[in-house]
Order: C-alpha cells, then sequence, then structure tokens
C-alpha cells in the first residue's frame, strides 16, 4: 500500500473569496479525492491480485511487485514537492498522473513477469499523487473551508478500507489478475482527466531561481539505493557485497547530503530541522507506525488469499470476496478507533492516545502471530491490532505538529513520508526474506509456510514495541504544539480525517 501525504499547512492562501461551497470547489474536492485515494485502492487490489500474479509468471520474486513503486516514488519526493511550488501542482499532478497511465496499461498488457515489474515502476511516478493533493487544498480553498475540505479529502479513505476489497473480490476470481490491472489502469486514465478538466492550476509559492539540485540528487539517489539494496537483499544474500555496497553506498549518499544542505542556500530538507531530538524522535515514530499499519495489513491479505495446499502453502485459501467480507469486521474497527481518536484528540493528549495505540496494536499482532490459523481467530486478533492501528494513523501526525513551528511543517511532512516510504520498503523486503525462507518452491512459484506467516506477524508486533519505547522519547504536549495544532497536517489513512477532528 501507498501512504497519503501530510499538508504543510491548513491555512488557505486562495484568492476566491467565496466561503461556501460551490459547483467548482466540490468538483474540485471530487478531482482531488478520487486520484489520491486510488493509490490505496490499487495497492488493495495489487495485494489480492499478487497470488495470480506470482502462480501465472512462475516467480519466486513476487516482492517487487508490490516493492517497485516506493522504489519510484521515494527518490521523486524532493523534486515533485519543489517543482509543485515553483511550476504549479497542477501541472506537476497531470505529468506524474500521465506517466501513471503508461505504466499502468504496460502492466496489464504485459507477457512476462519483467515487462510487468516495468509497467509498475513507470506507474510509480504517480505514487507522489498525495504529495501534492494535500497541499493543492491549502491553496485553492477559501480559507473557512480549508479544514472541512482536508478533512473529507482524508475520511474518503475510509470509504475506500471498506469498499476496496469487495472490489478486488469482484475483479479477481480464482487466480485471474488482468482484470484487477485493467481497472487499475482505467482508473488512472479517469484520474487524468479529473485533474486535466476539475483541478484549477495552484499558485506558485517558490519563485526563486535557485534550487539544491546537488542536495536533490544525493537525497533522491541515497533513498533509491537503500530501498533497491532491501528488495535484492535476500536474493544477493544479506552478507553478500553486492548488497553491502549498495547500502553502503547509499549511506554515503545521505551522510553527504546531510553536508551539503548545511550549506545549501536553498535547502530540499533543513538538517538542523532533523537534528532536533523531539523533531527526529516524533517523525521517526510516527512513519514507523505508518508503515507498520500499511505493510502489516499487506502481509495479512497474503495470509488470507493464498493456496492452502497442505504440506506445500499455508495460507488459508480465502477468496478476495470472502476475504473483503471478513475484513470488514477489522476495517470498521479501524475507521471507528481512528475517528475516536481525533474526538478525544480535544480532551486527551496525543502522547497518551499514541501510546495506547502502539500498545493495543502490539498485542493484536503478537496474538495474530500464534492464533491467525481459522476466521475468528483472525477476525478478533485482527480487529484487536486495527483499534490499535486506527489509534496509531490518527494521532501520529499529532506528535509531528507538537515538535514544530507553523512554518517547519512543510519539511516536517517531507521527512515523514520519505521516511515512511523508506520503512514501508524495510518491513516489506524483511518481511518477504522471512516468507521466502520458509517456503516450498513449486514449478517455479514460491508458495509460503505457517513458520514464515507467523515471524512475520510477530516480527510486526516487535517493530512496535520497538516503537513503543522509543516514543517515551518523543515530546509531551506543549505549547508550541498546541499553536501548530490550530493550523493541523493532515498525514495517513484515518490521520488525515482524525486529525481534522482534534
Amino acid at each position: 500500500m501507498t501512504p497519503t501525504s501530510a499538508s504543510p499547512s491548513i491555512t488557505a492562501n486562495s484568492s476566491d473569496t467565496t466561503e461556501r461551497w460551490t459547483p467548482r470547489l466540490i468538483g474540485t474536492l471530487v478531482a482531488l479525492m478520487w486520484p489520491t485515494q486510488l493509490l490505496t485502492l490499487a495497492a488493495i487490489i495489487s495485494n489480492n491480485a499478487a497470488p495470480g500474479v506470482a502462480v501465472h509468471f512462475r516467480t519466486t520474486q513476487i516482492v517487487w511487485f508490490t516493492l517497485i513503486t516506493s522504489v519510484v516514488a521515494t527518490p521523486l519526493l524532493p523534486f515533485v514537492m519543489k517543482l509543485g511550488d515553483r511550476y504549479g501542482k497542477r501541472r506537476v499532478m497531470l505529468v506524474m498522473v500521465g506517466l501513471g497511465v503508461v505504466g499502468d496499461v504496460l502492466a496489464a498488457v504485459a507477457g512476462n513477469y519483467g515487462l510487468l515489474i516495468l509497467g509498475r515502476g513507470i506507474a510509480g511516478f504517480y505514487g507522489v499523487f498525495a504529495a501534492l493533493s494535500f497541499p493543492a487544498v491549502r491553496d485553492l480553498f477559501p480559507s473557512r473551508l480549508v479544514r472541512q475540505a482536508t478533512s473529507l479529502l482524508g475520511a474518503s479513505m475510509g470509504v475506500i478500507a471498506l469498499a476496496g476489497p469487495f472490489l478486488a473480490g469482484r475483479l479477481i476470481t480464482g487466480l485471474s489478475f488482468r482484470p484487477a490491472l485493467w481497472f487499475i489502469a482505467i482508473g488512472t486514465a479517469v484520474a487524468f482527466v479529473m485533474v486535466l478538466a476539475l483541478v484549477p492550476e495552484t499558485p506558485r509559492h517558490d519563485l526563486e531561481s535557485g534550487f539544491d539540485w546537488v542536495g536533490a540528487i544525493a537525497l533522491s539517489a541515497g533513498l533509491a539505493a537503500l530501498v533497491y539494496a532491501l528488495g535484492q537483499g535476500q536474493s544477493w544474500g544479506w552478507g553478500s557485497g553486492k548488497t553491502v555496497g549498495w547500502i553502503a553506498g547509499a549511506v554515503v549518499l545521505l551522510v553527504a547530503f546531510a553536508f551539503v544542505e548545511r550549506s545549501a542556500g536553498h535547502p530540499i530538507l533543513d538538517p538542523r530541522l532533523i537534528s532536533r531530538r523531539p523533531v527526529a524522535v516524533a517523525v521517526t515514530v510516527a512513519a514507523i507506525g505508518q508503515a507498520a499499519a500499511l505493510m502489516m495489513a499487506s502481509f495479512t491479505v497474503l495470509l488470507a488469499v493464498y493456496p492452502h495446499i497442505p504440506g506445500v502453502s499455508d495460507g488459508l485459501g480465502w477468496s478476495s470476496m470472502h476475504n473483503a467480507q471478513l475484513g470488514l469486521s477489522w476495517n470498521l474497527c479501524m475507521i471507528l478507533a481512528g475517528y475516536l481518536a481525533g474526538r478525544l484528540l480535544r480532551h486527551s493528549t496525543p502522547r497518551l492516545l499514541w501510546l495506547t495505540g502502539l500498545a493495543l496494536a502490539t498485542a493484536g499482532f503478537g496474538l495474530m502471530g500464534a492464533w491467525h490459523h481459522t476466521a475468528p481467530q483472525l477476525v478478533l486478533t485482527q480487529c484487536l491490532a486495527q483499534i490499535g492501528m486506527g489509534i496509531v494513523v490518527a494521532t501520529g501526525p499529532v506528535l509531528i505538529l507538537g515538535s514544530v513551528s507553523v512554518r517547519e511543517q512543510g519539511q516536517a511532512s517531507g521527512a515523514f513520508q520519505m521516511l515512511t516510504y523508506v520503512f514501508m520498503s524495510l518491513i516489506s523486503a524483511v518481511g518477504f526474506a522471512i516468507l521466502t525462507a520458509h517456503s516450498k518452491v513449486v514449478q517455479g512459484t514460491a508458495f509460503y509456510l505457517d513458520a514464515g506467516y507467523r515471524l512475520v506477524l510477530l516480527g510486526g508486533a516487535a517493530i512496535l514495541l520497538v516503537t513503543l519505547l522509543v516514543s517515551l522519547l518523543a515530546p509531551s504536549r506543549t505549547a508550541q504544539e498546541t499553536d501548530a495544532a490550530a493550523e493541523p497536517a493532515s498525514a495517513g489513512p484515518v490521520g488525515e480525517a482524525g486529525e481534522a477532528l482534534a
């Protein structure tokens, strides 16, 4: 799954003096909603299609079916955020979505796995759309409507979380995956038309001529090298020279970026911001929480829909539709928990809610590691885990706001999204490495055993437990946070809606 972006600030600068909803504003919001949430819908559909793709192309490298979009989108973030401010977000949106259409069509018609991954990689250009859509709301809507519009844009995630699995179930019958890929391609084409027809151009906020090309290239190349090495680690071997070399190269580039940014006239990301302990802790734990929520949901889908073949594959063998029907329970738990957390933020500290959410999610995934073999077991443990994750994704952004000033929200949000992509890639790569180590290959296709699923789920619980311990270092609610909360930024599937209610 792909994460949604945080808005740098919820203070509108629109020249429109209208203070009420008009057909034009409604059309603009709908045109931003569909492309933004299509990212999540595509991730849900892709996760359900993964078993069919693996069997059809007889590949043991199914990890790249989901990971390649992060490899492409992660290094693009520094550029698109800067280019959107300089040339207008609508122009950049159209380029990104246009490339997404090309990639999705190529993936849908691909006759071999290499071409499929190439298409998915090109479609990864579209993965940065949310980094532009939430700031665009700030630019295009009157000040009185900005918070409401941002809340609606984020809350539409709830509809996708509930409807997406049912749509996947209708599109995917057995191991057929082509209809799912064509739906994604058509959906992306519709997104392009909607943006072209209904989204006005945004004001240009960056009128200076300077651009930190050296820093942007160093950051992008370092992130891309790191994500690529994580994805190839299982194939190359985690201790092999190639893996160590790529990771070392990524570290060198990221260190070089830190030094370059200290003296850059137009820094992409000011190192002095991230070097402050409260900011570093808040951004890091929020990104880990968001990444864990998205990736553990993906692994649970694999457990549910992979075939059940005694001695060969220990998936539950559910159809996509059956998985959607049972998943309705835990998806509702997550959405309601996120909404409730947003309400409680009016009277409670985000720190307390955050720690509570992490504790519940840790317990849920820990129990799931032991009990995931029947529908009642998975429903009960998933509901507990998703109640916790709903609270986590709703309160994580508030921790970030509490550690920065309003003018620093943009940079903090950019750092949050980049780290989320990196942690998603790390969790995905390590998770698939564990599954592959406990698998059987039949006719070129890897089928996963129960030991692998158990370790992945327990690993998710361990990640959240460490995050819980590190979170004890996170800043508590301060006067600075109170000031920032007056203009809340939104980040994450449920978090955007929940925080807007805070």
